[in-house]
């Protein structure tokens, strides 16, 4: 009986695989300001987060100011893409949202490729203005 009992163990432990979550930064600049720019500790996805696959960097320009909104995940319709969005209070911001696949990549640091090109636009026409203006 022994023998067995060691045989058992030791297939529970050969094949044992550690599952880790994803972990992302989780925060919303309403509540906590440091999550605009500072550097917190990115949280296991679980409880309602559980089933991410992805860690998200949403931004939005409200009356006042940037709005930043990092969390864990699952929804595909709003990988990597820009949209309006209708606040609590009713009103209508836009929202472009950044996904990544790697532990901690919602970080403050990781900027997003639509807010560079947004930036490249921006540019762009400041110097058409210029241009247009001599």
């Amino acid at each position: 009986m022994n023998n067995y009992h060691c045989l058992s163990d030791f297939f529970v432990f050969a094949f044992y695989i550690p599952v880790n979550s994803l972990k992302c930064y989780q925060c919303n600049s309403l509540d906590n300001p440091n999550c605009l720019t500072a550097h917190l500790e990115p949280k296991e996805c679980v409880g309602e987060h559980k089933e991410a696959k992805f860690c998200v960097k949403s931004i939005g320009f409200l009356n006042k100011g940037t709005l930043v909104i990092r969390m864990c995940g699952a929804d595909y319709s709003i990988k990597n893409s820009c949209r309006p969005h209708k606040m609590e209070e009713g009103s209508l911001t836009n929202v472009c949202f950044h996904t990544c696949n790697d532990d901690a990549c919602n970080s403050t640091q990781h900027q997003t490729p639509l807010i560079h090109l947004n930036l490249s636009s921006l540019f762009l026409i400041f110097c058409k203005m210029l241009f247009d203006f001599f």
